[in-house]
């Protein structure tokens, strides 16, 4: 049976697959192979709604012109009933530099092809640009069934919080400036099924938070302020963070029963009575720069903490004894740390997954043999390891290790470390 002889429908499914394995739609231009074979492949590649749940745009090379984002809008004008998400970024080739959805040169403007999409059909929508207009945020009220909502750009307009506030059904929504919208976190906490949230703010601290509390059914929160970027700038932390999180909560129910995982990236070094991240099972610390202190008075606060990543140095390039305590933990990421060696410990002895990335290791921690449950260890970016035959009697000794990344090509890994490696653990993949 040849391909001429199957129907539409199946030779459709066919190529929906093929598309899938390459990636398509491209982002800026509707060129593939797909379409060019025959105009029935075409018409068959138009009519598969696998292919076109997913519709990426952005433009294309700086100095193309209009031309990649009028063959988008064509595109769009044809399979429009089946676009289910829209991601949206200034440029594909040029970073940020060839379209800024405002038109001008002639390039259409985002709400073009919004308006393209059926009403009430769109479930996700991304968009990722410098500056977006009240316009082109209001607009995406024309898809009040939501359910993941991504914006992202140097400012926000101010009817952000307006538009949000009226998405009932999203479950997923990161908003992302230099600023936070006023009133962000009010209009989301209206958002009763939200699941996940992201906040991040630039330039300026995180205000507000305190109605985030009445997100019941959240799962995972992400807060990150990150003017420590911005040289010349004073590092932050918002007393709002602390006051969401501490003692200021609604003592019972417990606010955010729900939640599982909280990111929180600024420099503030003490918290105390966070009774509410007790239900959390996993936790990322970044840019926790010399918070040991708030470490030990964090991590007592979750004791059902399965899984732990900490990002940023630590006085002394020690692993705190708040860390090394934690016998329960089956995950734990320590990157950008300085550490030189590990402490022993109850923590080790459940570990499935250690990453220790970004490290001043010269060898690997002896500790490390207590870790006998251990299936993966990164250790890439720790530019003075040497394994020596020490190392490897160690390796060897992990009998549940199945996953090594050491951070180099295995042309420059020694042939002899590979053949023991290979020999004592005969189920080990070593990258």
């Amino acid at each position: 049976m040849s391909f001429d002889s199957l129907p539409d429908a199946l030779l459709g499914r066919i190529l929906g697959l093929a598309g899938a394995s390459e990636g398509f739609p491209p982002t800026s231009t509707d060129a593939s192979p797909l379409t060019l074979v025959s105009r029935r492949w075409r018409d068959c590649v138009f009519a598969e709604p696998s292919l076109w749940r997913t519709f990426r745009l952005a433009a294309g090379p700086q100095g193309a012109g209009a031309a990649p984002l009028a063959a988008k809008h064509a595109v769009l004008q044809r399979v429009a009933g089946f676009v289910q998400r829209l991601e949206v970024s200034a440029s594909a080739a040029q970073g940020r530099a060839g379209w800024h959805l405002q038109g001008g040169d002639g390039l259409p403007v985002l709400s073009t092809f919004l308006d393209l999409l059926p009403a009430g059909q769109l479930a996700e929508l991304q968009v990722d640009e410098l500056q977006l207009q009240p316009g082109t945020v209001q607009q995406v009220l024309r898809f009040p069934q939501l359910q993941q909502l991504e914006l992202a750009g140097a400012t926000l307009p101010p009817g952000t919080g307006g538009t949000v506030r009226q998405l009932h059904e999203l479950r997923f929504l990161r908003i992302m400036a230099l600023q936070q919208p006023d009133g962000i976190a009010d209009a989301a906490a209206q958002c009763g099924h939200l699941t996940c949230l992201d906040l991040q703010s630039l330039l300026m601290p995180l205000l507000e938070l305190q109605p985030l509390s009445r997100l019941t059914c959240l799962r995972r929160l992400t807060l990150r302020e990150e003017a420590r970027e911005f040289t010349g700038l004073q590092q932050f932390a918002s007393p709002e963070v602390w006051q969401l999180l501490g003692p200021m909560l609604p003592p019972e129910p417990a606010a955010l029963p729900a939640l599982e995982a909280f990111v929180f990236k600024s420099e503030r070094r003490h918290v105390q009575g966070c009774s509410s991240l007790a239900p959390l099972a996993e936790l990322s610390l970044a840019g926790c720069d010399g918070s040991t202190e708030g470490l030990a008075a964090l991590l007592p606060q979750v004791p059902h903490l399965t899984s732990l990543a900490i990002g940023g140095p630590l006085p002394d390039a020690t692993l705190p004894a708040s860390v090394t305590a934690l016998a329960q933990l089956r995950s734990l990421a320590l990157g950008g740390m300085a550490l030189a060696d590990l402490p022993s410990g109850p923590y080790l002895a459940g570990l499935t997954n250690l990453e220790l990335c970004d490290n001043s290791l010269t060898s690997l921690p002896s500790a490390l043999a207590a870790a006998t449950s251990l299936h993966t260890l990164n250790w890439e970016f720790n530019p003075s390891l040497v394994l020596g035959p020490q190392d490897i009697r160690l390796l060897a000794g992990l009998p549940a290790l199945r996953e090594l990344t050491l951070g180099l090509p295995e042309s420059e890994t020694p042939p002899r470390v590979l053949r023991v490696l290979r020999h004592a653990l005969p189920l080990l993949r070593v990258e």
